[in-house]
């Protein structure tokens, strides 16, 4: 963007100094037209008033030098919508800063009669056309070119130009691309072929003409920073949230860090204390095995006491019925007793 903002600061720079040129070699007139064209476009701004150069799309480079010599008298002339509005602005200036402006009206061109386009008719290899087809501009000033140049027929050479008068004197203006005017009066003017271009290129339709290409370029590269700069600050935007969103993002991970960190520890805690639980497992594993082991033997102690106890539980029972059966025996020896007793 800088690179751009330094294009327009050069093309700015050129761009005065070509009005400077114009300006000095225009001359005082040159400065009383501008007052004019200053005038007119403050008080009817939304009117026509231009250079006739610069209602001139493009010349073709073959035909620089002979539109200069066509347009010679029109060149510079200022072009307004309306001849009354003009001659308002004129009445207004004083007379004394005003010397000579050369205007012309699109009202007054409705209903002139313009030169009708008759090259079809002109049957000749060398001839390159009336001046008017010959340049391009806007539909809406074909009959300005029209009446300024439709009568103005552009030739390749001298000879031409020479053979093709006989015909055509007194109907068209004849120029050769090499810079014979032939009049309509019949009177010949020369242009010499070998006009310095450098020097040519600085005639005022040349510089004009830069100027309002410079113009074009500035406010193109004007549009260009500005939507360079709503993209910046549109990327700032961007970026700042970006920006922020990044620093929550950081704050998050710290966290996160953070809290993973006293995972961890809390981690290595849970750890310990699995480690330390497995040791108490075993401890009572051991412990289970070894009252498994007791259990195993009370088990096989409780087996021996119930086979003891049901071998006391046969004896008792057996002396039992043996007490009883004594008791019987001992009853049945007592009435034998009372006998030998009776007896003795």
């Amino acid at each position: 963007m800088e690179k751009d903002k330094n294009v327009i600061n050069l093309k700015e720079e050129r761009k005065n100094i070509l009005k400077k040129s114009i300006k000095t070699n225009g001359g005082k007139n040159g400065q009383k037209t501008d007052i004019f064209y200053f005038k007119y476009c403050q008080k009817y701004p939304d009117n026509l008033c231009e250079k006739i150069i610069k209602l001139i799309d493009n010349i073709p480079s073959k035909y620089d030098k002979i539109m200069k010599i066509a347009l010679k008298e029109s060149l510079n002339s200022i072009v307004v919508s309306d001849i009354s509005y003009a001659l308002n602005i004129i009445n207004s200036i004083p007379k004394n800063e005003l010397v000579k402006l050369k205007i012309v009206p699109m009202n007054l061109l409705k209903n002139v009669k313009t030169f009708p386009g008759n090259q079809a008719n002109i049957k000749n290899k060398n001839i390159c056309g009336f001046a008017c087809e010959l340049i391009n501009y806007s539909q809406k000033y074909q009959n300005l070119f029209k009446l300024l140049l439709g009568n103005v027929l552009i030739v390749e050479d001298t000879k031409t130009a020479l053979d093709i008068s006989n015909e055509y004197l007194g109907k068209y203006k004849i120029i050769s691309l090499n810079g014979m005017v032939i009049n309509i009066d019949g009177s010949v003017d020369f242009y010499s072929e070998s006009t310095n271009s450098e020097n040519y290129k600085e005639s005022f339709y040349y510089v004009e003409k830069e100027i309002e290409k410079l113009e074009k370029e500035i406010k193109t590269l004007k549009i260009k920073i500005e939507k360079n700069d709503s993209i910046i600050e549109k990327n700032n935007d961007i970026y700042n949230s970006l920006w922020k969103e990044n620093q929550d993002i950081k704050r998050l991970l710290q966290e996160s860090e953070k809290n993973l960190t006293d995972s961890v520890s809390n981690l290595n805690k849970s750890i310990v204390s699995i480690n330390e639980l497995k040791d108490s497992l075993k401890s009572i594993l051991i412990e289970e095995n070894s009252i498994l082991e007791e259990r195993k033997i009370i088990s096989e102690k409780l087996r021996f006491l119930e086979k003891i106890t049901t071998l006391f539980l046969n004896i008792t029972k057996i002396l039992v019925i043996l007490i009883i059966q004594l008791i019987k025996l001992l009853e049945e020896e007592k009435p034998y007793k009372q006998y030998l007793q009776r007896h003795k």
